[in-house]
């Protein structure tokens, strides 16, 4: 929701009553209205409960013991997002009076998730620079086990969807955009030309070539690419102190 006194959005967390089951833990999940992805390394946790979906048992039996103690321990941190605000504009001085503009997108996989953030770098015509969280998104990874590489890829095509998706809908001129991963391997796809995949590479590396180029693929340790709490999930008092997630430095 947006806080008008602040002018920003806010998260409206409501710990909801359901059954501690699968069922009641989809339905909390699948609730959360989040279509900008401004919480979602901390909505992540709640879905990476892969380990219930392989049950082979019904859905409204309780959870594995230790899997009611982290939804449990999740539940309750939820009250704390009531303090998470992020700010509404872009810019202090507005995209009208930007000289330059252009989209930074930030991708990362983890064994249960991959995930993609993207940021607007704008420079005024004073020279300052500033740099804004658009949007962020997070898929968890397939019940077949897949390599860490395949998701980084996967990754990657995550974060060439979002640019061409985040240029449709932003009315203001953008320079070209650069892409980020701490995966070498994939960088290496990309700028392959001469050796042909197997199809599950083939058919992703050839989604990213369709919309980005190869110079615009660069590379960012781990420790630095923001998209990496999307991929391991925090806790709502972690998304409070450390705005990394919405705030990226050095842009």
């Amino acid at each position: 929701m947006r806080n008008l006194e602040t002018d920003q959005f806010a998260a409206n967390a409501k710990v909801q009553i359901r059954p501690m089951t699968r069922t009641g833990l989809l339905s909390i999940v699948i609730s959360a209205y989040d279509p900008l992805g401004f919480i979602c390394p901390f909505t992540i946790k709640a879905k990476i409960f892969q380990n219930e979906c392989r049950r082979q048992e019904n859905w409204n039996i309780p959870l594995l013991d230790h899997n009611l103690v982290l939804w449990q321990c999740w539940l309750s941190d939820l009250k704390l997002l009531q303090d998470f605000q992020i700010p509404r504009c872009y810019t202090q001085v507005g995209l009208s009076r930007t000289a330059s503009a252009q989209l930074h997108h930030f991708c990362d996989a983890s064994q249960s998730a991959y995930a993609v953030i993207t940021y607007l770098k704008t420079v005024d015509r004073e020279g300052r620079i500033d740099s804004s969280f658009v949007c962020g998104r997070a898929r968890l990874a397939t019940l077949k086990q897949q390599t860490i590489p395949r998701l980084e890829l996967c990754a990657a095509v995550l974060a060439a969807h979002a640019d061409t998706t985040v240029r449709h809908e932003l009315c203001v001129p953008l320079a070209d955009s650069v892409f980020w991963t701490d995966s070498m391997i994939v960088l290496k796809y990309i700028g392959n030309t001469g050796k042909r995949f197997h199809t599950f590479v083939a058919n992703r590396v050839s989604a990213i070539r369709e919309v980005t180029d190869m110079r615009q693929w660069r590379h960012v340790s781990s420790e630095q690419n923001p998209a990496d709490y999307a991929t391991r999930g925090v806790t709502a008092s972690q998304m409070l102190e450390d705005c990394r997630w919405t705030h990226v430095q050095g842009l």
